[in-house]
């Protein structure tokens, strides 16, 4: 009995690993609309990559997502990378936060590039970790 107990707990625990992330959305909530319609400038390089969804590792971008350049991130779900020059502005359209995350809930801004160049034709999102002082300025 207590090794299927066992097997159960880490199927549900490793289970999700590959499950799509349910978001909800959070932005008329208090913490977090303040920053819904705020214009930041990023105060460093950072990076946009490119990423495909789960279930597999196709070739097509889902949805772009913003993160420092270092540490950096890689694996078959990232399609495409991009660096971001210091004074780039991202303007804040939502904030959403994880409801299936098993123990973190992790919070992130959709966001518009008003001034970048190319074609975005995919959602944009940041996490709300990256909206502080340290990585960006109100604008």
């Amino acid at each position: 009995m207590r090794s299927a107990q066992i097997v159960f707990l880490a199927a549900v625990l490793f289970g999700g690993c590959s499950t799509v992330q349910k978001q909800e959305d959070v932005s008329a909530l208090p913490p977090y609309k303040s920053h819904v319609g705020s214009s930041y400038a990023l105060k460093q390089e950072m990076r946009l990559a490119g990423v495909t969804a789960p279930p597999g590792s196709e070739t097509t971008v889902d949805y772009y997502v913003i993160t420092p350049i270092s540490p950096g991130w890689s694996g078959p779900e990232v399609i495409t990378r991009e660096a971001l020059p210091a004074g780039t502005i991202v303007q804040v359209e939502a904030v959403y936060r994880c409801v299936n995350c098993l123990f973190e809930k992790p919070l992130k801004a959709k966001v518009a590039m008003p001034g970048h160049g190319s074609n975005l034709n995919r959602p944009v999102y940041i996490p709300l970790k990256f909206l502080s002082a340290e990585w960006v300025e109100k604008h």
